[in-house]
């Protein structure tokens, strides 16, 4: 199981700011200048699935047994020391990462000579992260040129090759479920069920469609023939027109009753049968926050599904109860840290800090202070924002309740923890400040949504690393405001399908407004990613 790592910390006069959830936690309460940080320790990723995403996943708090056991697969890719001689998972890591750098972003961090004699030492040493086949290597050449927007081969192609990966057994494509000798639970990944997310607005748009016709009736089918053209035309045209406004009011009043609503699905630990899992609000009632309570529809296994951190949690207790995790981009929804450019070093804020998701993508410098446990030399590390830490009302907030309002908490990961302190300490005091976020190239927009509503998130924010109000404009169109969905990404109800895409941005703490035209070719498309040349500095 997971060891919570907190700590106290004394807060100079530093700019901070609001912000939300899960790595280590900063907490504070309103009648004392100590703050606390909590860590949630990362779980354990099997490292032929760490070639896909190096960055391990996260784990619910919970408590070491006796002597503190811990996780062999985790902790070489965590230390700090550098005198000593760098073992095997420090090497494996800095294969990944050679690989990551060459194949994501088409740069060489060591030579070919450099190179081949780490893997040729990783061979000696037994490693498997070097064992890949051919259609391994091509396999995660697509998934990373993909992911750049860049694809190398089609869907079709793409998925045909996973499907022979997964009759070859290969590790590269599975995807759960994965089990931890540590936390005795097994993990399953879930993914974003869209199409029931649509279904939930259908009933909406039959309201929508009813009223349409009520008016139009009423009007004596005037609105059906507005056009003066012939028909069919005139019926054809005055529809294409209507149809946005009709997709507009069914999305609204799905909001209206149906509030933040998310469903995810993934295969039962047990019994490998697809199963879904809705969070969200209905009329002001609650699914219970971040943690769901289920059963396998197939075998009766009790699940318990968890927002936590970057991720939704599938996992499985031994002994009866199981549960299951997500990787989805946390309450920011910048999906794989490490692949978008945030690497490790990132932290969940409270809600306190995380300001509704406008915190989304902050930078904030924190040191370890008054603990045993802070390292000689008190040195700083620079974390972001990417997740919020939901309050739990169940603890009391100074027992295990750090990221309940009025405290401010970071959930840090857990190599952004161990540049400060020692892991095992789970909370220590900490000193904070905001600083501007340092990035490489220009705004990054991944698109979502469909032909009539546009969601887009924001990455690779510099300067203060926020964002306040977002526009678009098509080619053939002026600037359209588009609304805060959540944590950093943005919305529009439009066709801008065959146009050329612009963004204006404005930044939530400097109010810096700045300018990025033609972002998307007139083809662009949902499930991409667009790279801008500008930036806030």
């Amino acid at each position: 199981m997971a060891t919570k790592l907190g700590f106290t910390l004394t807060i100079p006069r530093f700019f901070s700011t609001p912000s939300r959830k899960p790595l280590i936690s900063l907490c504070s309460s309103s009648s004392s200048r100590i703050h606390s940080i909590q860590l949630i320790r990362h779980l354990p990723v099997r490292r032929r699935l760490v070639v896909l995403s190096p960055k391990a996943t996260t784990e619910p708090p919970g408590q070491v047994q006796e002597d503190d056991v811990v996780d062999g697969n985790v902790l070489p890719y965590c230390s700090i020391e550098k005198k000593r001689k760098k073992s095997l998972g420090e090497l494996e890591q800095e294969f990944l990462q050679a690989l990551q750098a060459f194949y994501y972003e088409g740069k060489a961090v060591m030579s070919n000579e450099e190179f081949d004699n780490l893997k040729e030492e990783l061979t000696w040493e037994g490693s498997s992260v070097v064992m890949l086949s051919s259609d391994e290597q091509r396999f995660l050449e697509a998934s990373m040129a993909y992911v750049a927007g860049k694809p190398i081969m089609t869907d079709e192609e793409f998925d045909k090759l996973k499907i022979q990966l997964k009759m070859d057994g290969s590790e590269i494509v599975v995807e759960g479920p994965r089990c931890s000798l540590r936390s005795r639970k097994v993990y399953s990944d879930l993914y974003v069920d869209y199409f029931k997310m649509f279904l939930l607005n259908v009933p909406a748009a039959v309201v929508a469609l009813a009223l349409f016709f009520f008016l139009d009736d009423l009007t004596g089918f005037e609105i059906t023939y507005l056009l003066e053209l012939p028909e069919p035309f005139s019926f054809i045209f005055t529809w294409f027109a209507a149809l946005p406004f009709i997709l507009w009011l069914a999305f609204t009043i799905t909001n209206i009753i149906v509030k933040d609503f998310l469903i995810l699905k993934g295969p039962c630990p047990n019994c490998g049968i697809e199963n879904n899992s809705f969070f969200g609000t209905i009329l002001s009632i609650s699914n219970g926050g971040s943690t769901n309570t289920l059963k396998c529809s197939n075998c009766g296994t009790a699940l318990v599904g968890r927002t936590q951190h970057y991720a939704y949690l599938i996992h499985n207790l031994w002994g009866g109860k199981t549960g299951f995790d997500v990787k989805h981009g946390g309450a920011c929804g910048y999906g794989n840290l490490f692949n978008n450019g945030y690497g490790t070093d990132t932290a969940a804020l409270s809600s306190t800090l995380f300001n509704n998701g406008y915190a989304c993508g902050t930078c904030y410098q924190i040191k370890c202070v008054q603990s045993p446990w802070c390292y000689a030399s008190s040195p700083f590390t620079t974390v972001t924002a990417t997740n919020l830490c939901p309050p739990n009302w169940s603890e009391d907030s100074n027992n295990g309740g750090w990221c309940n309002p009025p405290r401010t908490h970071f959930d840090m990961s857990k190599p952004a923890f161990m540049k400060i302190a020692q892991w095992k300490a789970g909370i220590v005091p900490v000193m904070y400040r905001r600083v501007p976020c340092i990035t490489s190239g220009g705004l990054r927009f991944s698109f979502q949504g469909n032909g009539y509503w546009l969601l887009v998130y924001v990455m690779n924010v510099g300067g203060g690393g926020d964002l306040g109000n977002m526009w678009v404009k098509g080619s053939q169109t002026g600037w359209i405001s588009m609304s805060h969905n959540w944590g950093a990404s943005y919305q529009a109800f439009a066709t801008l399908g065959g146009q050329a895409l612009s963004f204006k941005l404005t930044s939530y703490t400097t109010q810096e407004t700045i300018i990025a035209w033609n972002v998307a070719p007139p083809n662009w498309n949902v499930g991409l990613a667009y790279q801008a040349n500008v930036n806030f500095r």
